[in-house]
């Protein structure tokens, strides 16, 4: 693994690259968290479920009952319409915003400053 896919942590809650957590300890401290870092993607946060949902229950909320097949076919149990969506959603977001520039953090494991040094 590469040294830039670590983070490291004081608290592990918050997390840093290595240069900036050297910046952070003193000589009493013993230890940090060091974990891998997981860069999120636009596609973690598209729901096409959801947004079927809620086109859905915003077309029944303007007109009831006359709205309840309105984009019913989209719901079909063993059609994937709602993949297409997220699909092109995440498409045009990966080609006109830049990626989310925060990250999740996994394998965390305390090391010690000596390790670091």
């Amino acid at each position: 693994m590469k040294k830039e896919d670590f983070v490291y942590s004081l608290d592990n809650e918050r997390y840093y690259d290595l240069d900036d957590i050297l910046e952070q300890v003193d000589e009493d401290t013993e230890f940090v968290y060091r974990g891998v870092k997981n860069p999120y993607a636009h596609s973690d946060f598209i729901d096409g479920k959801a947004i079927i949902e809620s086109i859905t229950n915003g077309a029944y909320d303007a007109s009831d009952e006359y709205s309840e097949n309105y984009i019913s076919h989209l719901e079909e149990k063993g059609k994937d319409y709602h993949l297409v969506i997220e699909r092109l959603i995440s498409e045009y977001l990966n080609k006109t915003v830049p990626q989310p520039d925060f990250f999740r953090v996994e394998k965390v494991e305390e090391i010690a400053m000596s390790e670091l040094r």
